[in-house]
């Protein structure tokens, strides 16, 4: 298959065409399936800071910490969205953690590095997107508030690792979808290009029969409509040319007998010339011998004048 030929070019559009397509669906279905998985999961945690903010309130007032920390490792164990779950008093120290190490420590110290401490205004819950122990995790925190009083905070750590493997399942489902797609979609073109060139090139051929002089050669009206058309003007054209092909000849004939009564014609008049010419040249020699027998008598005369001449002298003397 050339580079440069019509079947190359078609193909390749086809294929690069569908591919952009492809890589158009695929890239938005995987960021709407993100968002949409992501909304459900941050949903989820809301779901479960609300619980456990609940909880959390009655066991602050009591200052129960035992049965918080009880509570949250539970809650961890349970749920395998979450990466961690903490509760810290008012006073800003972690009273009950699900890793266990970080109770009594102070909350900015448990922060992920580099992330900005939570600022609360109101009883609104806050969001942020942390490191946590290597991997990707949505922090949720919401403030412990009895009779507008804050007794704590309560913070969830959601985790992505199911999200981002369902999202590369699904980018795999998608891609592998695509190529197959791609490649039904290049073996139609193959098929669909196949034929037209095939009736082009059936065209093709019979145009360079009819340029050899064979203007027999009929092409065949099938395939595409715009090829059925182009079939239909070729021997249409075909027919023309017969047609004026059998009136140049006719011409050709009509001028061969005109040729022919003409050159008849040319040579009864050049017989006639060289008759005319003949009897011009017996005229021509009658007339020069008259001359010479004129110019004989006249010498004979002056010979008679002379010789009666001399005799009347003689006489004289």
């Amino acid at each position: 298959m050339r580079r440069n030929s019509l079947y190359a070019k078609i193909v390749v559009t086809f294929a690069m065409l569908i591919l952009a397509v492809l890589v158009v669906v695929t890239s938005f279905s995987y960021i709407r399936s993100e968002r949409a998985l992501e909304g459900m999961l941050e949903n989820h945690g809301r779901m479960l800071l609300a619980t456990t903010e609940a909880v959390a309130a009655d066991r602050l007032a009591l200052y129960d910490y035992v049965y918080l920390r009880t509570y949250v490792e539970e809650l961890a164990s349970k749920e395998p969205v979450l990466s961690f779950v903490a509760i810290e008093n008012a006073g800003g120290e972690v009273v009950a953690h699900s890793d266990h190490v970080l109770e009594g420590k102070k909350a900015a110290v448990v922060s992920a590095p580099g992330s900005a401490p939570v600022a609360w205004k109101g009883t609104a819950v806050r969001e942020r997107e942390i490191t946590y122990k290597g991997n990707r995790v949505l922090e949720i925190s919401s403030p412990v508030t009895i009779a507008g009083k804050t007794w704590g905070t309560v913070q969830l750590g959601i985790n992505y690792r199911d999200l981002d493997a369902t999202l590369r399942r699904m980018a795999a489902n998608i891609l592998l979808v695509g190529l197959l797609i791609l490649v039904l979609a290049v073996a139609g073109a193959h098929v669909f290009t196949g034929r037209v060139i095939t009736d082009i090139t059936r065209l093709l051929e019979s145009a360079r029969k009819i340029s050899a002089g064979e203007l027999r050669e009929k092409v065949p009206e099938r395939g595409v409509e715009e090829v059925r058309d182009l079939a239909c003007a070729f021997n249409a054209m075909t027919e023309n040319l017969r047609t004026v092909l059998a009136r140049i000849q006719e011409t050709g004939a009509g001028m061969g007998s005109f040729s022919s009564t003409f050159m008849t014609v040319i040579q009864e008049q050049a017989a006639s010339a060289s008759q005319q010419a003949t009897s011009v040249a017996e005229v021509t020699a009658t007339m020069e011998e008259l001359s010479r027998t004129s110019r004989q008598i006249a010498q004979n005369a002056e010979s008679v004048k002379e010789a009666a001449s001399k005799s009347v002298e003689v006489s004289a003397h």
